[in-house]
């Protein structure tokens, strides 16, 4: 994307204050890639479907779940959901809860003060799990006892949104919506 808008310089807004959602009507930042659909959307905004990506479950290397094969979701039942207490982790637990309920699997969650993405895995414990999208590795840089498995649930999917504000679509956001869709439609 950074060589086909080389003149698009984002400014990127982190908080963890707010959701993204939050973010995003608010005014404090223009487009938001969010993991599961909002369910209220407000006037004058749009999320759009960007992209699907195959899940993966990360797991402390004796979890029970890891034990059984085929490696499936539903392994995962009796796993607990890290979550964050920083609400900008929001969108992306949403999307963990709707890819594992697709799969069949509600998971209990626990909360933890985490403020970037590495101390999930870094404070994985022996029933915890997180879902994120295929990292093209099962290795953790973070942790050598956590392992990242792909569950061969044919729809153990995760699906990504844009959202923004749409009266009026600011230039650059309208340019970087296409732009992004454009990318995500030569990556499939």
């Amino acid at each position: 994307m950074r060589t086909a808008c080389a003149a698009f310089a984002p400014t990127f807004f982190y908080s963890g204050v707010y959701t993204i959602p939050e973010a995003i009507y608010s005014g404090k930042a223009d487009i938001g890639v969010v993991f599961s659909m909002p369910h209220e959307i407000p006037e004058g905004f749009t999320c759009d479907p960007l992209m699907d990506y195959r899940g993966m479950i990360w797991a402390h290397k004796d979890n029970p779940g890891l034990k059984v094969s085929p490696i499936r979701a539903q392994n995962f039942a009796g796993s607990v959901l890290v979550d964050s207490t920083n609400r900008m982790y929001t969108t992306w637990r949403d999307g963990e809860l709707e890819v594992l309920e697709k799969a069949g699997v509600s998971p209990n969650s626990c909360l933890r003060g985490i403020e970037n993405s590495a101390d999930f895995f870094i404070m994985m414990r022996r029933n915890e799990i997180k879902v994120t999208m295929d990292l093209g590795t099962t290795i953790c840089p973070y942790n050598p006892d956590v392992v990242g498995v792909l569950p061969e649930d044919d729809e153990f999917v995760i699906r990504t949104y844009l959202l923004y504000g749409n009266r009026p679509v600011k230039p650059q956001v309208a340019s970087f919506v296409d732009l992004a869709k454009q990318v995500a439609a030569e990556t499939l």
